[in-house]
């Protein structure tokens, strides 16, 4: 039997302007400043909370911005994220050969499942996702964890987006 491990956000689904317009919105209503796009790119793949951080003036200031990128993110997920052009057809292709299928993300349980519920992948068994947190280590690496179904969901570090 084959794995087959799939970043959601860049890799599944097309949410760039999503997650750009979520900082942007964050740090308009935090901050009253606006950053370039450029900013932004320059931190994907860095966890959420840190890339917030490095801009807010307090542990009390970044964790009110986490809540309200998060709540922008979910609020506005439907409307702007897509899936890219085929990945869709491959991953059920995928699945009914037999394959399992590990998605590995930073987000929340709730972002990833609504992100496979967009695409259409969420539950060919009714799957759940389940996600566990651990403590960040210096070198964080993915542990697919079963969901019972033909999802396993699995990350690095902290669950932040």
């Amino acid at each position: 039997m084959k794995t087959y491990l799939f970043d959601l956000d860049g890799t599944l689904l097309d949410s760039i302007e999503l997650i750009l317009e979520s900082f942007r919105y964050t740090a308009r209503v935090h901050l009253k400043q606006e950053f370039s796009d450029a900013h932004w790119l320059a931190g994907i793949g860095t966890p959420l909370r840190d890339q917030l951080g490095a801009i807010a003036k307090s542990q009390e200031d970044r964790d009110a911005m986490l809540d309200t990128y998060r709540d922008y993110n979910l609020e506005h997920h439907d409307a702007m994220a897509k899936p890219y052009p085929g990945v869709v057809e491959v991953v059920k292709t995928l699945h009914a050969r037999g394959a399992t299928l590990a998605l590995v993300t930073s987000k929340m349980s709730r972002g990833a499942l609504r992100g496979l519920q967009l695409l259409g992948l969420e539950g060919a068994s009714g799957s759940r996702l389940r996600r566990r947190r651990r403590e960040r280590k210096a070198a964080p690496r993915a542990r697919p964890k079963s969901t019972g179904g033909p999802w396993r969901l699995g990350g690095g570090g902290r669950a932040d987006r």
